[in-house]
């Protein structure tokens, strides 16, 4: 009977380790680390509306193979308006943009000739 106690209670308490030890790895995995950096994409499009209330701008840009992203027409977010206060439809424009959750935040436009 001893036995028997003394293999459930080390039994018991290993899967209990288990469990705290892979509860916390699983956690720290998705946390970003101090050091990473977000990634600057540039890629040139065309303009297609522009939203100076809401500091958007509708652009439909070239396939961007870095985020495996085929051509498409898509909202941009400045988060200054002088960004975008010169855009209007129809501009071809080169532009940076980072990625932040949801938002592709602008980061420079400039309009080609």
């Amino acid at each position: 009977m001893k036995l028997t106690n003394m293999l459930l209670t080390t039994a018991l308490t290993l899967s209990s380790t288990a469990v705290v030890w892979a509860g916390q790895t699983h956690e720290h995995a998705h946390q970003p680390s101090a050091t990473q950096t977000q990634q600057l994409i540039q890629t040139q499009g065309v303009v297609e509306s522009v939203d100076l209330a809401n500091k958007k701008v509708t652009i439909h840009h070239d396939p961007i193979t870095s985020l495996n992203w085929p051509a498409m027409t898509m909202r941009f977010t400045a988060e200054d308006v002088a960004l975008i206060q010169n855009l209007k439809p129809n501009d071809n424009i080169r532009f940076t943009f980072e990625q932040k959750g949801p938002l592709s935040m602008l980061q420079r436009v400039d309009i080609v000739q």
